[in-house]
Formats: structure tokens, C-alpha cells, sequence
């Protein structure tokens, strides 16, 4: 459950934007997308039918300065010379060496040969920087680089599993927890059969794992003498 709620806030982030900003979408109709330093010209244009005659005015540029036809603005950056240029009577707006400050939207303004005017409005970056289809981009990068790491990633698993069971060292286990089945020592001071110890060991001159078996075998003696009376009795 906690998972589904996370998916659905991140999905919800990722795309609030988008959802904020319609109708305008993303499409390339609308928004011009351009990286950094690129070229780009914006028709004023859009998907209804209008009359090739028509007259425009002028262009709104994102810092709202208007553009006419003899519109013609240059200045320098660390990409080169950055220019804005009106052609063909204000169809189009030429930006050359695309900057951050060109994002947004702009606005073209006319009329018809009815008197009728009209504004179309054009979107350039407005969702943000963009950098190129990523993916094709890196895509033989990706693929060479997962091919190369995947590999020596399980290589080196195995090479650590291997070490690690080289270098096991069993010094920190008690010597008189060392050679008891483990089925023998569950359970073991529940029943009343001492564990057997280092000194014992010594004492009785006698492997620790047969020191162990005779307390063992002593221990059940006893409960079967136990238990043998028990049954005279009864």
C-alpha cells in the first residue's frame, strides 16, 4: 500500500506541471524546443485556417519588448552574437544563439483583411531547459557501459564470497562450543547436562567432544535410574 501511495505522489509531481499549464501542452507545434547556442525561427502561425492575407503588427517578446517589422536586435554572449530579427513583414522571428532569457512565450500580433485581429500566442523552453533527446544521446554510452559493469559487479561478488570463506576464522567460538553437534547442544543446560568446559577437558586428559559424551552418557544413566524407580514404585 505504501508503495502505490508513493507512486502516485511522485507521478502526481512529475507531472503537476504539465497539468498547470493547459491547454498548451507540450507539443511542437506550440512549444519550440531549443538548446542552448541553437538557431530558431517562430512562424505566426497556428492550427486554425487563417487567411494568408493578413496583416501583422508586431511581436511580444517574454520581456515585453515589442518587435515591428524592421525589428533587428543584436548583442553579445559567451555563446557569440545573440540576434532577434523580424523577416517576411513580421511571419517570422529569427533568434540566433538561443539564451535562458529567450524562454517563454511570445505573442504575435495582426489582422485580417476584414479589420479582424488576431493574437497567436508561441511558447519557446517554456517548460524549461532542454537538452536534446537524452537518450539517443547516450544511449550506445548506456548500453556499452551496463554491458562492461554488470559483469564485473558478479565477478567481484564471487571474488568476495570466496575470500570470505578463505579467511573464515573460527578462534572467536568458544572452545567448548568447538566439535558438539548442534543438536546435542540445544537444549543442553535445559536438561541439566552441563556443557563442558576447557578445564574439564584438561583435567580429564580427554577430547573436549568425549569429555562432552560422557557427561552426556552420565546424565542419562541417571534419568533412566530415575525413571526405573519410578515405575517399581508404581
Amino acid at each position: 500500500m505504501k508503495v502505490l501511495v508513493f507512486l502516485f505522489c511522485f507521478f502526481a509531481v512529475a507531472y503537476s506541471n504539465d497539468w498547470m499549464k493547459s491547454p498548451y501542452g507540450d507539443n511542437d507545434e506550440f512549444n519550440t524546443k531549443a538548446r542552448f547556442g541553437d538557431n530558431i525561427s517562430l512562424q505566426c502561425n497556428d492550427s486554425r485556417s487563417l487567411p494568408s492575407e493578413r496583416t501583422i503588427y508586431k511581436w511580444i517578446l517574454p520581456n515585453l519588448d515589442i518587435a515591428d517589422k524592421n525589428y533587428n536586435k543584436s548583442y553579445k554572449s559567451l555563446d557569440g552574437d545573440v540576434n532577434l530579427k523580424v523577416i517576411e513583414d513580421g511571419e517570422f522571428l529569427l533568434i540566433s544563439k538561443v539564451q535562458e532569457e529567450h524562454f517563454g512565450f511570445y505573442y504575435c500580433v495582426g489582422s485580417l483583411t476584414n479589420g479582424e485581429e488576431f493574437v497567436i500566442k508561441k511558447g519557446l523552453n517554456y517548460n524549461g531547459y532542454y537538452f536534446g533527446n537524452l537518450w539517443r544521446k547516450y544511449k550506445k554510452a548506456t548500453i556499452v557501459g551496463l554491458s562492461t559493469s554488470l559483469p564485473l559487479m558478479a565477478a567481484l561478488l564471487v571474488a568476495l564470497a570466496i575470500h570470505s570463506r578463505m579467511t573464515w576464522n573460527d578462534e572467536d567460538i568458544p572452545i567448548e562450543m568447538k566439535n558438539i553437534p548442534l543438536h546435542l547442544l540445544e537444549g543442553a543446560e535445559e536438561n541439566g547436562i552441563a556443557t563442558p568446559t576447557k578445564e574439564d577437558s584438561v583435567i580429564e586428559k580427554q577430547p573436549v567432544s568425549i569429555a562432552y559424551d560422557n557427561r552426556a552418557y552420565d546424565s542419562d544413566l541417571k534419568d533412566s535410574d530415575y525413571y526405573s524407580q519410578g515405575l517399581t514404585t508404581l
